[in-house]
């Protein structure tokens, strides 16, 4: 008998701490079509000499990129390969967001914006977790 009821607890708690498992992913961060959170900033052109290229880094998350409003700035503090978008201060050599699209990460969108220099985008599943930010670098 008492083999039983513990059986029955370990089923009961294993199945419980799988359905907690499976559900916390959910609520904290989006699932992804890949492995991992895709984020990147680029450059509209390749003779820019700020960051540009692509990421895909576990664990890359969209940080203050995923809070940021038009007119707002944002920094770098990651690379080119593995960007950390964190809000701050407008001035010089920071990126002002011009435009934001929400529910995409297709970056093409913003070359309909004027003025943008550099692009971010955050790719998730479902897409509607998706953003896209056309940003200019501030002189």
């Amino acid at each position: 008998m008492a083999l039983v009821i513990v059986l029955v607890l370990l089923l009961c708690g294993g199945g419980a701490a799988g359905i907690w498992y499976v559900l916390k992913d959910n609520k904290t961060t989006p699932t992804t079509t890949s492995p991992t959170p895709k984020a990147s900033t680029s450059t509209k052109s390749s003779s820019s000499a700020a960051p540009s290229g692509a990421a895909s880094s576990a664990g890359v998350q969209p940080g203050d990129a995923k809070t940021v409003k038009v007119g707002e700035c944002l920094t770098n503090q990651g690379t080119a390969d593995v960007p950390r978008m964190v809000k701050t201060a407008c001035a010089p050599t920071t990126f002002e967001v011009l435009k934001r699209f929400e529910g995409t990460s297709d970056k093409e969108k913003c070359n309909s914006v004027t003025g943008y220099t550099h692009n971010y985008f955050y790719k998730a599943t479902p897409e509607s977790f998706s953003f896209v930010l056309c940003m200019k670098l501030r002189p």
